[in-house]
């Protein structure tokens, strides 16, 4: 650690010692960061020993609260560095500073003054020059637990001003909006709070701006707030109502407008992310769409089979990515709920590249992808209707049986069992190919058979008494 008495001999030596610690003289660093004739290289440098400081837990807080109103100077110095320093990482030491001295302190008073503080810059400063403080405040909602609540009681303009924000076209900004956002939707005790009015706005302004975010960045933090949405049953209601989302106030109403051209229904947006290449998005999309399913299947499955969400979630079984494959194999169980998933025939045409994909992760280590896969197999022959057959041809049967023979033989338990009941699915009369294949039958049968030789003998005790299996 250097030594600020060093760096700032010529105005050092006036001050009492009770200011300085380990070397850092605070009543230097607040001359320092006051002063416009110093150059930001010191002032970065000066950060850097606080920072190091600050790692001590409350050494930084015995000397700055011999007296408050030093406290609270060095706060507000601070924060108005937000206003105008330029240099990114220089702003990055300011944040961390702020965020680190208020966990130090640990008064509450504190906390409120600086959210006094960014209430009065938000309004002062506008565009992208809320950036900096957006970003504090994103960081300080994860650091202090109480805040998310303070800003949805006390502090609602410093959200109406982040309203306004997510209508500029300043992606970066919108980003920090959103993680902030993202941290008042974590906290139920804040959300309990947030006026009703106000949730929805949000809503709608999310909404607006997945429709036609670019970055992967605010993409990300937007769809990270959506799956926060997404855990409230009336919140997934209200967005799947949205269809063009009119604007909720005058003085939006041109740019809300202007943003409504398109159609930005909540299933066709996550759609569309889903068609995107970043593998990421593609994951908390499909989470997304099961997130809102698994509220209701039977009132929500049908809009996104109409988008033909299952055509596409059924081609990315062609990944390796076993994260991706494990929540499309989630979502596809949850879609094929609803019937119009089969008479619209998603399950003829998604066979193949089930049985393909499961035939590659039977290969892998990951249990947990192969039994959601074979969850899904088993829920697909359940369930597909009679009249219509699953395989047409001899050479469609043979594949699956040869995959669920091979699930049968497991090392897995929980693996095994759950291809037993996928054979149990596969062997009703209207899943048979025409002549029947016998030798596939056999040969499943006789794995199945094998298996069961396997088990020891208190497993299969147990079924005999029909206490079934514990898993």
């Amino acid at each position: 650690m250097s030594t600020l008495d060093v760096i700032l001999e010529k105005i050092h030596l006036r001050h009492d010692p009770r200011w300085s610690a380990r070397g850092v003289c605070v009543a230097c660093v607040l001359e320092l960061m006051d002063r416009e004739d110093v150059s930001i290289v010191r002032k970065s440098a000066a950060l850097a020993d606080v920072l190091e400081l600050l790692k001590i837990a409350g050494v930084v807080r015995g000397v700055i609260q011999q007296d408050k109103r030093v406290c609270l100077h060095f706060i507000c110095t601070l924060m108005k560095m937000l206003n105008s320093v330029e240099d990114p990482a220089v702003l990055e030491q300011i944040i961390q500073v702020l965020v680190q001295l208020l966990l130090d302190l640990k008064e509450e008073h504190f906390v409120q003054y600086v959210l006094d503080e960014l209430q009065t810059q938000l309004y002062k400063v506008g565009g992208g020059k809320r950036f900096p403080h957006l970003t504090f405040l994103g960081k300080l909602v994860d650091a202090v637990s109480f805040l998310a609540q303070m800003l949805t009681t006390t502090h609602l303009c410093v959200l109406e001003c982040m309203c306004e924000s997510m209508l500029n076209p300043d992606e970066v900004l919108k980003s920090a909006v959103c993680y902030v956002f993202r941290g008042v939707w974590a906290s139920e005790a804040a959300l309990q709070s947030l006026p009703h009015t106000l949730r929805e706005r949000v809503c709608v302004l999310l909404l607006h701006t997945l429709t036609h975010a670019c970055s992967l960045q605010l993409t990300i933090n937007c769809l990270g707030l959506l799956l926060l949405m997404l855990r409230r049953g009336e919140m997934v209601c209200f967005l799947m109502n949205q269809k063009h989302n009119p604007p909720s106030e005058h003085e939006e109403e041109s740019q809300c407008t202007e943003l409504s051209n398109q159609h930005c229904s909540l299933p066709l947006i996550l759609k569309r992310l889903f068609l995107g290449g970043d593998e990421c998005v593609q994951v908390v999309s499909v989470r997304c769409v099961s997130a809102v399913l698994t509220h209701s299947p039977s009132q929500y499955c049908v809009p996104f089979i109409q988008a033909d969400l299952p055509e596409f979630l059924f081609e990315r079984l062609s990944s390796n990515n076993e994260v991706l494959l494990w929540s499309v194999y989630s979502c596809l169980l949850l879609l094929c709920e609803d019937a119009a998933f089969f008479s619209q025939c998603h399950s003829i045409y998604g066979i193949v590249s089930l049985v393909r994909s499961l035939k590659a992760i039977l290969k892998l280590s990951n249990l947990e992808v192969q039994k959601k896969g074979l969850q899904l197999l088993t829920a697909i022959l359940e369930r597909q209707p009679t009249s219509v057959r699953l395989f047409p041809t001899v050479p469609g049967f043979v594949c699956i049986a040869e995959v669920v023979q091979e699930a049968v033989t497991s090392s897995c338990l929980r693996v095994a069992t759950q291809a037993a009941r996928a054979a149990t699915a596969l062997f009703r009369l209207h899943h048979q190919s025409s002549p029947i294949h016998f030798g596939e039958l056999k040969r499943i049968v006789e794995a199945l058979t094998s298996r069961c030789a396997e088990l020891p003998s208190h497993i299969t005790s147990q079924r005999r008494v029909g206490r079934g299996v514990c898993y």
